[in-house]
């Protein structure tokens, strides 16, 4: 019961660190992007665009399946997802 806990615990740390890295990580892309627009391109930007742009791919992809998981065990998935399960 109290490693469940710890499980769980350990869980929600996780999930909440990933939503904040995400957040991060497009807001930092969107100012990229931004300065892009309006002609200020260095060598720097462009890899720290496509970085950010991996670490964002990435982590919304672990939140889905986080959201997908909680749905699954509450019933209301209809058609599964093989990637997801």
């Amino acid at each position: 019961m109290r490693n469940e806990k710890h499980s769980r615990a350990l869980h929600g740390i996780l999930l909440a660190s990933t939503l904040g890295l995400s957040i991060l990580a497009v807001s930092n892309l969107m100012s990229i992007i931004l300065s892009a627009a309006l002609g200020q391109v260095s060598v720097l930007n462009e890899l720290l665009a496509v970085v950010y742009l991996l670490i964002a791919v990435g982590t919304i992809i672990v939140l889905a399946r986080a959201i997908y998981q909680v749905d699954k065990r509450a019933g209301r998935i209809r058609n599964r997802v093989g990637w997801f399960e």
